[in-house]
């Protein structure tokens, strides 16, 4: 009996307390509740498992036995407190165990790397990457299980939505409920799916008279289900089902956007280089030199499981799409038989199905504005298969091997004549391994009746992870196999090529069309094509079929905002076709959807995201219409929005046959967000020619911070702007200035780092390392382009802005160059600044006494003594060297030379009478105590332990160790410094360190 077993394990006032209860089953659970309300103090519980914790014996020895009993001991007190109460649901349907993030912090559980992906309601998953295993129980403690749960974010929200009505509920005496506040708004934490929900179920049902309320046995107490009203007038309903929200869509814009936003630094990942790696060793090229890839993959394939059952329905969804659009049904039709008649899949005769086989899902991508493939089929390699793991999920991704498409474009705009063209079906020109062609089946039929047939893809395919990296890789490849014969396109291919797209062009129409035959002679030496020619010139027009327009885009999928390019007109201009939603949601997919790459638009894009840090503040719900305040700016600023298609500007960005060049930028901040913008301006003679290159800026952070730290802010953006464009348009620059109109930041721009406190010493040190301070100059706010980058214009005001398009008016003349920075005064500025008051301390040596004594006796610590004597050292040499003075931080070697000298001092007054015989070269005298240590003098004039081991593979310092008197202070202060130094690690290892 449970009761029995517990009354023998109390003494004292807790047997007292349940002394009257008699034996039985059904009063346990009556005793525990007693015990709880009188002895559950947590205050009592803190202070006892503290005390226990402080109580664990020090030490005796550095055996391994007492170590691993300190373990052990400490293990012990800390799982004590690694229990805690939560609230759970219980999920029949549920094929896995979930746990929060939040819980696993409080328990502080170590974790394991997984994958797995959870589908939920209405086809959303999610991807988890981390397991854990540890136990649950219920309150009584006598249920224990251990339990593999999946970390996930957030489980639901807040369960019941509502505060529930129980006071009309009569629930019987002798039941205890799992959770006693059920009927109360509360946080899950914990997911029971079921795998252990039958378990957990215990015999006895009872349903709660007059009420849709039944009480259910359990392990953890009655679990009650059913239906109950809500309390006072909460007329609202809501619906909650327990799954786990799918973002991932809206975390893909949010990506895409800040991608952009930011200024990327060269990052290698351990997958990058592992794809690299599998690059080189299994590439191959076949006799009509197109090259042959295997997919880099990071599991094994038959880890997949079933797919073909998913794919057979999606195609009975496509044809029942398709039959009702003949023309759609038509063009599909013909891109598949296109696909089967190129050899790029085939027919699948041997129908024995393989541990290794994925079957892709294929959909049609509509456009009937393009004037060559107006439908395109794209394959589906996310689609989950039996086991929960798509293709995707399996194959590691490289990445682009390519420049960036800012450095592409910034580089687009430098050349007099240019050109672009796109490769024609480059990934479907490189070839897949045979052995992983199963990996790629899909399925097809060419009638609604016919029946349906396998086919397998032979080709690198459109839409898997790996398919970016594979594609550009086989390019820079086809550089280093084939381009020692085309000099001109191998640079271009390594340089100017976005996925399959060229940008290039150059300063003389010969230098364009040997480029331009390169390229054509080169490509297809890997089976490759170049097709939709575009050119400025005329003159190149001739042999190629062009395009009207380039659209730049980061995909091929059609963009709510784009930048296009006219060849005729040879200028950029907008093409903007705005959602009408107002929720968050949509709010943010418009944002995200603005494709700016160089920040042309940079004021515009300010305006937007200023407002949607607005919506963050006003914690609005993704699917929530906007306020009514709120969404009348917002369809006024989407309204205005379509004034930005009547913007056209010219592409090239300098004066004919420019004579000096000059890269202008400027910083600017308002209390809202923060920016930077650059031009270049060109001369010839007396003509000059200002053009806007690019700009980038950032909203303030919600906790606020003071105007001057954010001109810091825009200040270091346009040191680390400057440097990137000065990387990606690689011409000669004459001459930078960098302008900001705040005098404060200018001021702390002269100074070195380490006389101005943390924040501001982090941001100027990384100025300093980017920029010169004399390239850094004052310009008044009104004449400051970023001052409209900073707070943002709406789009009709953008497009007459001639501040924001062409810079200063002053900077279309000959304008004579600033003297002198303005200095501040000002208190934010002053604040700033480090201040110290120096510290003074005088050693009165009288004759007879020494200087070292003297000074260790006022010092504790072995460190700042040697730092002392540097410094005295320093004062000397340069008191000698006043041509060769010595400044800064103390060296290495100033402070072994300070060391030494103490250790020398301290030998020649304690041990006099070994050094002056040594020196003399006779036997140290017999009372000596260092007579059986051997000992020498080095080169250095330290006394050191001889010894046979001369020859040993041991260091110098290990071979032959300083001598030193055991009592000395120095000795002394030398212990404790390695003492502390090593945490106060024990007497051998102690005497190891030193």
């Amino acid at each position: 009996m449970k009761l029995q077993y517990l009354k023998g394990l109390l003494t004292g006032g807790a047997s007292r307390v349940i002394q009257s209860i008699t034996i039985s089953d059904a009063n346990y659970l009556t005793a525990w509740t007693l015990l709880e309300d009188r002895f559950s103090n947590k205050r009592d519980q803190v202070f006892a498992h503290l005390k226990r914790f402080m109580s664990i014996p020090a030490l005796q020895s550095d055996s391994a036995s007492s170590v691993l009993s300190l373990i052990d001991t400490t293990y012990e007190c800390v799982s004590e407190r690694e229990s805690l109460p939560v609230k759970a649901i219980l999920d029949s349907g549920a094929c896995c165990n979930l746990i929060s993030e939040n819980l696993v912090g409080l328990l502080g559980v170590e974790r394991q790397k997984t994958d797995a992906v959870i589908s939920c309601l209405n086809g959303a998953s999610g991807r988890v990457k981390t397991q854990l295993k540890t136990d649950i129980s219920n309150l009584t403690g006598d249920y224990i299980r251990k339990i593999d749960f999946l970390v996930v974010p957030k489980i639901t929200g807040i369960a019941p939505s509502k505060c529930l009505d129980i006071s009309a509920l009569n629930l019987p005496p002798n039941i205890t409920l799992a959770d006693p506040h059920f009927h109360k708004p509360g946080k899950i934490d914990l997911l029971l799916g079921n795998e252990y929900f039958c378990e957990f179920l215990r015999p006895g049902q009872c349903r709660v008279p007059n009420a849709q309320l039944i009480l259910q046995n359990s392990v953890f107490g009655s679990l009650a289900s059913g239906r109950l009203n809500v309390t006072g007038n909460q007329s609202s309903r809501v619906i909650q089902c327990k799954l786990i929200a799918n973002i991932q869509d809206l975390h893909k814009d949010m990506t895409k956007f800040w991608k952009l936003e930011k200024i990327e630094k060269p990052f290698k990942s351990v997958e990058v280089d592992k794809c690299e790696k599998h690059f080189l060793k299994t590439y191959s090229r076949n006799s009509e030199g197109r090259y042959i890839v295997q997919l880099p993959l990071k599991k094994d394939p038959e880890c997949l499981g079933e797919s073909k059952t998913s794919a057979l329905g999606s195609l009975n969804s496509l044809w029942r799409r398709l039959s009702k659009n003949p023309e759609l049904l038509s063009l599909y039709r013909d891109f598949m038989q296109e696909y089967e008649a190129l050899s790029h899949m085939e027919l699948v005769t041997d129908y024995n199905e393989t541990s290794t086989s994925y079957y892709l899902p294929h959909h049609r991508v509509f456009k009937p504005d393009k004037t060559s493939t107006k439908l395109r089929v794209v394959f589906n390699a996310s689609a989950l298969s039996s086991n929960g793991l798509s293709f995707n999920d399996i194959q590691m991704n490289g990445g682009l091997t390519q420049k960036h498409l800012f450095s592409i474009m910034l580089r687009f705009r430098k050349h007099k004549f240019v050109f672009s063209a796109d490769i024609r079906k480059m990934c479907r020109m490189i070839l897949v391994d045979p052995q992983q062609r199963d990996l790629q089946r899909i399925v097809w039929k060419n009638g609604e009746n016919d029946t349906v047939k396998t086919y397998k893809l032979n080709t690198v395919t459109y839409g898997t992870t790996s398919a970016p990296y594979l594609a550009t890789r086989v390019l820079h490849q086809l550089v280093k196999d084939e381009g020692q014969c085309f000099p001109l396109a191998a640079t271009v291919l390594g340089s100017d090529f976005y996925m399959d797209d060229v940008l290039t062009g150059g300063d003389s129409l010969e230098e364009v069309r040997e480029l331009q035959i390169q390229l054509i002679r080169l490509l297809p030496r890997a089976g490759m094509e170049l097709h939709k020619w575009r050119t400025n010139a005329s003159n190149l027009r001739s042999n190629i079929s062009e395009e009207k327009e380039y659209f730049f885009s980061c995909s091929s999928e059609t963009k709510t905002l784009g930048i296009l390019w006219d060849h005729l007109t040879d200028c950029f201009s907008f093409k903007v076709l705005p959602g009408p939603q107002n929720t968050k949601r949509a709010v943010l997919s418009n944002i995200a959807s603005i494709f700016d790459p160089l920040g042309l638009l940079g004021p515009v894009i300010t305006v937007a995201k200023i407002f949607l840090q607005r919506l963050w503040k006003l914690k609005i719900d993704w699917n929530d219409s906007l306020p009514e305040r709120e969404a009348e700016e917002w369809e006024r600023f989407l309204n205005s929005l379509h004034s930005i298609n009547q913007l056209c500007f010219p592409r090239h960005v300098l004066c004919e046959f420019p004579e000096k060049l000059e890269v202008h930028g400027f910083a600017d901040a308002s209390e809202r967000a923060y920016g930077a913008v650059v031009y270049l301006k060109s001369s010839a003679g007396e003509r000059n020619c200002v053009r806007l290159l690019c700009s980038k800026s950032r909203v303030a952070p919600l906790k606020s911070i003071s105007v001057p730290k954010l001109e810091l802010c825009a200040a270091r953006l346009l040191a680390q702007l400057v440097k990137r464009v000065l990387c990606a348009i690689k011409l000669e620059i004459n001459d930078i200035y960098l302008w900001s109109d705040s005098t404060i930041v200018l001021a702390y721009i002269q100074h070195e780092p380490w006389e101005l406190k943390t924040f501001v010493a982090n941001r100027i040190a990384a100025i300093q390392e980017l920029t010169k301070k004399k390239q850094w100059f004052h310009v008044s706010s009104r004449n400051n382009p970023a001052d409209v980058l900073s707070r943002g214009l709406a789009p009709e005001n953008l497009c007459n802005n001639e501040l924001w398009w062409t810079g200063l008016s002053f900077l279309q003349a000959d304008f004579p160059v600033p003297m002198s920075t303005p200095i501040s005064n000002d208190d934010v500025y002053l604040s700033e600044l480090k201040t110290s008051k120096p510290i003074f301390l005088t050693l009165n040596a009288r004759e007879k006494e020494l200087f070292i004594d003297c000074l260790l006796s006022v010092t504790n610590s072995y460190l700042k003594l040697i730092r002392v004597m540097s410094f005295i050292f320093r004062f000397i040499f340069n008191s000698r060297n006043p041509h060769s003075l010595r400044s800064g931080l103390l060296t290495g070697d100033e402070l072994k030379i300070a060391s030494e000298y103490l250790i020398k001092d301290v030998q020649v007054r304690e041990f006099s009478k070994e050094i002056s015989a040594l020196k003399k070269g006779n036997s140290i005298p017999k009372g000596s105590h260092l007579r059986n240590l051997n000992p020498f003098i080095d080169s250095n004039g330290i006394l050191r332990v001889g010894g046979r081991l001369e020859y040993s593979n041991l260091t110098d310092n290990q071979k032959h160790p300083i001598i030193l008197p055991k009592s000395h202070r120095l000795t002394k202060l030398i212990f404790v410094y390695f003492h502390l130094k090593d945490l106060h690690v024990g007497p051998q290892g102690l005497l190891c360190a030193v």
